[in-house]
Order: C-alpha cells, then structure tokens, then sequence
C-alpha cells in the first residue's frame, strides 16, 4: 500500500509542479519590481536596460526554460506500455505545463511593457 499511495504523490506533484513554477515567477517578479521601485533601481544602467528590467527577463527565461523542459520531458512516449490511465495523466501534465507556461508569458508581458516604477497612474496634487 505505502508504494501506492507514494506513486499517487509523485503524480499529484508532477501535475501540480507548472503551477507552482508559475506562482514562484508571479511572486518573485512583483516582489523584485516591488524592492527596485523601492530601492530605486529602475534607471537605465547598460544600452538602456536596468537591474530590475534584467531580473525580470531572468526569472522569466527561468520560469519559460524550465515549463518547456518539464513540457518535453512529459510529451516523450512512455518507455513501458501502460494502462490508459498513464496516457490520460501524460495527457494532464503536458496540458499542464502548457497552461503555467501561457500564464508566465500572459503575466510578463504587461510588466515588460510598461516601465516598473512607472508614476504615470498616481494623481498629482
């Protein structure tokens, strides 16, 4: 029974771990444009970039690197003919990591587009 329940956990991780690499990338990016705006580092550094611009495109290729890897991983035929029900799971995970990997690019593009510590939304008085 405890091999059971241990293959059910490895599974139920497989299928929920796109969606914690997308949370990882939401809160790490917020709280890293969050900490330059607070610092002030939002000013172009190299050929117009800043930090939080680069810390961003990084845990963005991060986040986008690793969905497609688990994607591939996943999208392999299984080595060892199995039920329908191993196919159906592959099936599960693959949509997965595609749905956490739209999430990632949906969620990076407006804060690549529009400037971090942009002022522009804050009423003057």
């Amino acid at each position: 029974m405890p091999e059971r329940n241990d293959r059910f956990v490895a599974g139920a991780l497989q299928g929920v771990l796109p969606f914690l690499i997308w949370a990882a990338h939401f809160f790490l990016v917020y709280m890293a444009i969050k900490a330059a705006c607070a610092v002030d580092l939002q000013h172009p550094l190299l050929n117009g970039a800043s930090v939080i611009s680069a810390a961003i495109w990084l845990l963005s290729a991060a986040a986008i690197a690793a969905l497609v890897g688990l994607g591939a991983l996943w999208a392999r035929p299984p080595r060892a003919a199995g039920t329908g029900a191993g196919g159906t799971l592959a099936l599960v995970r693959l949509g997965a990591a595609l749905f956490a990997l739209v999430a990632v690019v949906w969620s990076t593009v407006p804060i690549v587009l529009v400037p971090p510590c942009s002022n522009a939304y804050q009423r003057s008085t």
